[in-house]
C-alpha cells in the first residue's frame, strides 16, 4: 500500500472471526474454513469417572464452582449443603450452613453447631458415606468445621424433610422487647460457681436470641455441660474453656483446659504411630510435616496449660496476678484464651467487655452472644448493629444471625445482595431467599422480568438488574429475581433434574411452611412471618 509520504507500508486484511462463548468455559470461533474450540484445562465441561467435574481449585471461576455443586446435590438440604462446602474448604458457607442447620426444629436441642450431619458421596448427591468426618482449622488453630456425626442416609430419589426456619434475628428480638433487661448483680444462693460471678442482663428476648448462638442460660447447667462436652469432643478446647467462663463456671473452665492439653499430646503420639513411612521419600516427606504437626500440636497443648494455671490462680486482689495475665495475653495465638483471660482479670469492667469483642478471630456467634449476656440493652443494640455493618461490607453471611431468616427484613436482602456483589456467588444467596420467604404470598412481579406467557424461564440478559431498579425493589422481589437468574443457569447447562429437583423442594418447604402458619405452630422462636407479624 502507497502512503501519502510516498512510503510503502505492509498490511494485512483479515475477516471478522465469529466468536461464541459457551456456558460451560468453552471459546468457539471460526476462521475461513476452520472452525476451533478452545476449553481451558479445568472447564466445567469435563468429567471425571464418577460421571462429576473435578473438584474446582481455589482459582476456579464462580460459574465453575456453582456448576459443581448443583451437581454434587447443592440445594435446599442443609445438611448437604454443609458438607459441600467443607469439601470446598469455604468458611464462608461453612458457617452459614452449620448455623441454619443449628436452628432447624430437629436440631434445636443441639447446641453450638453440633448439627446432626454427615458427609456426603462422591457419586450420589444426598447420600451419606461412612468417613470419620470432616474438620478444617483456620488461622487460629480452632476448627470451623463440624466432625462427622453418625451417619445419616436416604434414598437415592429421596428428597430433605424441609422445615421453615426461625425468622427472628438477635436484632428485632433485642428491639422489641416488651421491658427493659433485668441486671443482675448478685449470684443465686443456691448456685456454686467457684466464688467468681459477674453482673449480668437477662430478658426472655435475651434468652431467644443467645439460643440462637447456640448458647445457654445460666441456670440451665446440664445443657451447658452437654454444650462443652461437645465442643471438647471435637478438640474445640479454647472455645470451650471460654464459654465455659462466659457462662460464669471457673471451674468447668479449667477442666477443659486441663483435658485439653492431655489430648492434644496424646492425640499426636498417636497418629505418628498410625502414619508409617514406605520408602525414603516418604520418609523425608512425612518427617517433615510431622515435625510441623508435633510443633503445632505442642504449641496448643503449651498454651492450654498455661492458660489453665493462669485461670488456677485467679484472685481479685491480686496485682501480681493480674500483670502476669498481661503478659500471657500476648503470647497467646488463640482469640478464645485471649478472651478468656482478658474477661477473667477484668471483673467484668466496661473495658474489660470492649476488650473480650474486640477479639474479631472469634466467631461471631459466640461475640454477639457475650454482648448479649453482658451489656446494657443501649450498648447491646448499637454493638449488634456495628456487627451488621460490618458483615454488610464484608459479605460475611455469618451476619445473618443478627438479621434473621426474613424476607421481611431489608437487613437480609442487604447482607445477601452485599454477599453476592463480593462473589457473584447468586446459587447460595437464591438458597437461602428460599428459607427467607417460605411461606409467604407471591409478589407481583418485577419490572422487566421477562417471563412469557407459557411461564417459561426468562434469560439472565431480559432481567433489569441495574443497582438503581434493585433499589426499588423488595426483598421478596429481589429473591425472586435471584431464583429466576439460577434456575435459567441451571437450565442453560442442562442440568434438568437439578433444576427440577429444586423446584419440588422449594414447593415442599412452602407447603410446611404455611400448614405451620395455618395451624399455629411455629419452629421454636418463629413468630407469624406468614401472617404478616
Amino acid at each position: 500500500m502507497l502512503a501519502t509520504s510516498e512510503e510503502v507500508e505492509a498490511r494485512s486484511v483479515h475477516h471478522y472471526l465469529p466468536l461464541a462463548l459457551s456456558t460451560t468455559n468453552e471459546i468457539v470461533f471460526g476462521s475461513f474454513s476452520t472452525v476451533s474450540i478452545f476449553s481451558p484445562g479445568n472447564s466445567t465441561g469435563a468429567m471425571d469417572s464418577t460421571g462429576l467435574p473435578p473438584i474446582p481449585g481455589e482459582a476456579a471461576d464462580i460459574s465453575e464452582i456453582i456448576r459443581y455443586r448443583a451437581l454434587r446435590g447443592y440445594g435446599l438440604d442443609l445438611m448437604a449443603n454443609y458438607w459441600i462446602a467443607v469439601e470446598l474448604r469455604h468458611p464462608n458457607l461453612i458457617k452459614l450452613w452449620s448455623w441454619l442447620l443449628d436452628l432447624q426444629p430437629s436440631n434445636s436441642n443441639t447446641a453450638a453447631g453440633e448439627a446432626k450431619v454427615s458427609p456426603i458421596s462422591k457419586k450420589t448427591p444426598g447420600i451419606s458415606k461412612k468417613s470419620p468426618g470432616i474438620s478444617k482449622a483456620d488461622s487460629t488453630g480452632e476448627s470451623i468445621g463440624i466432625i462427622g456425626a453418625n451417619s445419616l442416609t436416604r434414598q437415592k430419589e429421596g428428597l430433605p424433610n424441609l422445615q421453615p426456619l426461625p425468622y427472628e434475628g438477635a436484632l428485632a428480638l433485642i428491639q422489641g422487647q416488651e421491658k427493659q433487661s433485668t441486671h443482675r448483680t448478685a449470684p443465686d444462693p443456691s448456685e456454686d460457681r467457684g466464688g467468681w460471678f459477674v453482673a449480668h442482663y437477662v430478658s426472655k428476648e435475651r434468652e431467644r436470641a443467645l439460643r440462637l448462638c447456640g448458647w445457654c442460660p445460666l441456670e440451665e447447667r446440664a445443657a451447658i455441660e452437654t454444650l462443652l462436652r461437645r465442643l471438647q469432643q471435637r478438640s474445640l478446647f479454647q472455645r470451650a474453656a471460654a464459654l465455659a467462663l462466659f457462662h460464669l463456671d471457673v471451674n468447668r473452665a479449667i477442666r477443659a483446659l486441663v483435658e485439653g492439653s492431655k489430648a492434644l499430646s496424646q492425640g499426636f503420639n498417636s497418629s505418628r504411630i498410625m502414619h508409617m513411612p514406605t520408602d525414603e521419600g516418604d520418609v523425608k516427606a512425612r518427617w517433615g510435616e510431622s515435625k510441623r504437626e508435633e510443633e503445632q500440636a505442642g504449641g496448643r497443648a503449651d498454651d492450654l496449660r498455661m492458660a489453665a494455671i493462669a485461670i488456677s490462680g485467679y484472685g481479685t486482689a491480686n496485682k501480681l496476678w493480674r500483670a502476669t495475665c498481661q503478659l500471657l495475653l500476648r503470647q497467646l495465638k488463640s482469640p478464645y484464651l485471649r478472651a478468656a483471660l482478658t474477661f477473667l482479670s477484668s471483673d467484668g469492667s466496661a473495658q474489660g467487655l470492649a476488650d473480650v469483642l474486640q477479639q474479631y478471630d472469634m466467631d461471631l456467634r459466640d461475640r454477639v452472644g457475650f454482648a448479649l449476656r453482658f451489656l446494657p440493652d443501649a450498648q447491646l443494640v448499637g454493638y449488634l448493629n456495628t456487627c451488621l455493618k460490618n458483615s454488610v461490607r464484608d459479605g460475611l453471611l455469618e451476619g445473618i444471625l443478627i438479621t434473621g431468616v426474613s424476607a421481611r427484613n431489608q437487613g437480609t436482602c442487604a447482607l445477601l445482595q452485599a454477599y453476592v456483589d463480593r462473589t457473584t456467588d447468586i446459587q447460595t444467596a437464591a438458597l437461602v431467599a428460599c428459607y427467607a420467604g417460605a411461606g409467604l404470598p407471591t409478589p407481583p412481579p418485577v419490572p422487566g422480568e421477562g417471563v412469557t406467557q407459557q411461564g417459561s424461564i426468562p434469560q439472565v440478559s431480559t432481567l433489569n438488574l441495574d443497582a438503581k431498579s434493585a433499589e426499588k425493589k423488595t426483598p421478596i422481589q429481589t429473591f425472586r429475581v435471584w431464583m429466576h437468574n439460577y434456575r435459567s443457569l441451571l437450565d442453560s447447562w442442562r442440568l434438568w433434574m437439578q433444576r427440577a429437583r429444586l423446584d419440588v423442594s422449594r414447593a415442599l418447604l412452602s407447603r410446611a411452611a404455611q400448614t405451620l402458619s395455618t395451624s399455629g405452630r411455629y419452629p421454636p422462636g418463629v413468630g407469624e412471618q406468614g401472617k404478616g407479624g
